[in-house]
């Protein structure tokens, strides 16, 4: 009797485990390195327990530098805009000290355009995943709605202010309103005369 039970024990414990129908990687954007679920901070694009493999780390908590390409002075995670050549969590210190930067250049910039302190809080962050990408993604001040309230704050600068992005120069990485940026608005005035 004893012999049965701990065979047929044996034979329950060497059953494979069967792969819940929730932990697939099912998604259309599963295995682009990039977790796209918003349960673990993606952009929601797959419904939860269909990015298992690109979000194992981030579900798990880790975040640490052993992708390849850590410690190289560039983000390599899509989460952070990166290049995409590490997973979401392998390179965690890179991405960190890109965003540091991005935030205080940002934050500079805003103080140095004389912008209100509360229109500077408004705007909120750059931790959307398409924030520099020359294109306001915040509803809140006119953009797609790609980005959350607050997180696409260089992009939406310029909205902030009142203006609207019909400029020829608009999306340039470089402010061209009158008085505050460069006068490439003037040259045009200039040829049009002409």
């Amino acid at each position: 009797m004893l012999r049965s039970l701990l065979v047929a024990l044996t034979f329950i414990i060497a059953l494979p485990v069967a792969t819940p129908a929730w932990a697939q990687d099912n998604c259309e954007y599963a295995g682009d390195n990039e977790c796209d679920e918003a349960q673990y901070g993606g952009q929601g694009y797959c419904d939860a327990g269909t990015d298992t493999a690109d979000c194992s780390l981030l579900s798990q908590g880790i975040r640490d530098d052993s992708c390849v390409f850590a410690n190289d002075k560039e983000c390599d995670e899509f989460r952070y805009n990166g290049t995409g050549s590490c997973q979401d969590g392998l390179d965690t210190s890179d991405c960190a000290a890109e965003q540091i930067t991005r935030e205080s250049d940002f934050l500079d910039r805003a103080r140095g355009l004389l912008l209100a302190e509360n229109t500077i809080l408004n705007l909120g962050n750059n931790t959307c995943r398409w924030n520099n990408d020359g294109e306001c993604d915040d509803v809140t001040f006119g953009g797609t709605v790609f980005c959350d309230v607050g997180t696409d704050a260089t992009d939406c600068r310029a909205m902030a202010l009142g203006g609207e992005d019909s400029c020829r120069w608009a999306n340039d990485n470089e402010c061209d309103e009158p008085g505050i940026g460069t006068d490439n608005w003037a040259l045009l005035r200039f040829v049009e005369l002409f």
